[in-house]
């Protein structure tokens, strides 16, 4: 999840947060990247999505990345959340139960 906010933010301070809320961790990453259009948050997490298909050598991967994460996630009973940033980018939000 670093290494997208850092490759997407084009150079610019990737945020990273880190609090607890009752029983839960929350970790925010935050770049200030383009961000991902809404109707396609979902869509990232599927095997093999990409929003740049070219797979140039400045964006790289295979599209399997966010679908490993999420279902790393499943397993331990995590969740992933894709947020639009305030201004521009996006906010990766893990919620982690510490129960």
């Amino acid at each position: 999840m670093l290494d997208n906010a850092f490759r997407y933010s084009e150079g610019k301070s990737v945020k990273l947060t880190c609090s607890q809320e009752k029983n839960r961790l929350l970790i925010h990453i935050i770049d200030q990247g383009p961000g991902i259009p809404e109707d396609k948050l979902i869509a990232v997490f599927q095997p093999f999505y990409r929003l740049d298909n070219s797979r140039n050598k400045k964006t790289g991967g295979s599209g399997l990345g966010l679908a490993i994460v999420q279902q790393l996630c499943e397993i331990h009973d995590w969740k992933i959340e894709l947020l639009m940033g305030k201004k521009q980018g996006l906010d990766v939000k893990l919620t982690i139960p510490l129960n």
